[in-house]
């Protein structure tokens, strides 16, 4: 949707702004329903260290495809690298009952402030690496129709 492409690049900037990621470390990626998920994108993202995934209508609606669903189950593993931002949906079972470990994932609010944001992506990478350095932090921001990865 136009408002989770919007939050997409409105949290790249925060991120960027911020001085912690380059503007190569922060990757959006735009999933939906046919997107293909070969072994060269499993690959983008079970290298990165933080995923971001905006939350949508979309991206609940696209969960009851079985085949997407397992996909995702792959991709958005393990929940210490994994950060939520709501994006025009609250807290929903549906998302519990696909994701068993979705209640480790770290939670964003539109909200909350840019600061909660970096420090929850940064707390994210911390947890999922012993050291990174700034040159070495990616972020994949995915947005499924609105999803964002943060590579780090």
């Amino acid at each position: 949707t136009a408002e989770a492409n919007e939050w997409a690049k409105y949290l790249q900037n925060v991120l960027v702004s911020s001085r912690k990621f380059s503007n190569k470390s922060v990757v959006l990626n735009q999933v939906e329903l046919h997107t293909p998920f070969g072994e060269q994108e499993m690959a983008v993202f079970h290298n990165c260290r933080c995923i971001v995934l905006l939350l949508s209508v979309e991206f609940l609606e696209m969960l009851y495809n079985a085949e997407l669903l397992e996909t995702f189950k792959k991709l958005l593993y393990p929940p210490s690298k994994m950060v939520l931002l709501f994006c025009g949906v609250m807290e929903t079972e549906q998302l519990e009952e696909c994701f068993q470990d979705c209640h480790k994932w770290k939670k964003l609010h539109p909200d909350d402030e840019p600061g909660t944001y970096v420090s929850n992506v940064l707390q994210a990478i911390s947890e999922g690496c012993d050291s990174v350095t700034d040159s070495e932090a990616e972020l994949e921001v995915i947005h499924a129709s609105s999803q964002v990865v943060v590579e780090v």
